[in-house]
């Protein structure tokens, strides 16, 4: 399933009613049945005191096999004695309570490795790769990439091909995207929110290294865009003469936007 067929899943399966919810709505509740029952007052305080406990956060025993996977649900945790994980996104973890690794699509994951414990804790992302053996750390993914923040100790972060450095505590980093899906989606949400100097530098950055002419031909019309939005008319007139030398095939939609650009007042 590709990036943007996930993301439909995702808003369906938020708003979208399940089949069951819908039949109870048009079946109707039946009425409930009163039962009751007579305890005595010490039975009845254990009785209370049992339900007010909250629900136990699930633990994994020492030593056993870990393959939790996550669609978008929070979870909330104890990986065995040493990881603690508090997530909210997708995403899945697999390994034992001293080997980890987590595989992180998208979301926001906190982690809290206990030092001296001898545990390795690993979270890939398409963007990054931190290796962690004692800390509290957070790793957030969206449209810009991952982002790492250290909170106590220190991890070895490595993003994209790029050595592995350290990243102590109080710090962190964005790991850019690694794609021309991923630069264009980065640049496209930079673009709705104004950020129109930063969407030029993602452009630059990734068109030359774009193999993908559909993704190419967005980008360059989004340069045009964000010039125009400077008020760059002539810089704006250059970018739609080399998109129309790069994509023939889209002359007919860069003419439009052409003519969007001269129409545009300074």
């Amino acid at each position: 399933m590709s990036e943007l067929e996930q993301s439909f899943h995702d808003l369906a399966k938020a708003t979208e009613p399940s089949p069951a919810r819908l039949a109870r709505i048009h079946a109707g509740r039946p009425r409930s049945r009163r039962v009751w029952i007579v305890v005595s007052g010490a039975v009845a305080a254990a009785l209370l005191l049992w339900l007010s406990r909250p629900p136990a956060a699930p633990v994994v025993q020492p030593h056993a096999p870990v393959d939790i996977q996550l669609d978008g649900e929070t979870f909330s945790g104890e990986l065995g004695r040493s990881v603690r994980v508090q997530a909210e996104g997708r995403g899945e973890v697999a390994g034992h309570e001293g080997d980890l690794h987590f595989d992180w699509v998208h979301g926001t994951l906190t982690v809290e490795v206990i030092p001296g414990q001898s545990t390795q804790v690993e979270v890939v992302t398409p963007e990054a790769r931190v290796v962690v053996v004692g800390t509290l750390f957070t790793v957030e993914r969206d449209a810009l990439g991952t982002t790492v923040k250290v909170d106590r100790g220190r991890v070895d972060l490595s993003c994209g091909e790029e050595a592995s450095l350290p990243l102590a505590a109080s710090a962190d980093r964005t790991c850019p995207p690694t794609t021309p899906a991923g630069w264009l989606r980065r640049a496209t949400t930079r673009f709705s929110d104004g950020q129109f100097p930063q969407v030029l530098q993602d452009i630059d950055v990734a068109l030359p290294s774009c193999d993908q002419p559909q993704v190419a031909l967005e980008l360059r019309l989004l340069r045009v865009a964000s010039l125009s939005e400077l008020k760059r008319t002539e810089e704006a007139n250059d970018a739609l003469d080399e998109a129309l030398v790069f994509h023939p095939d889209a002359a007919h939609r860069i003419q439009r936007l052409r003519d969007a650009t001269e129409a545009t007042p300074d």
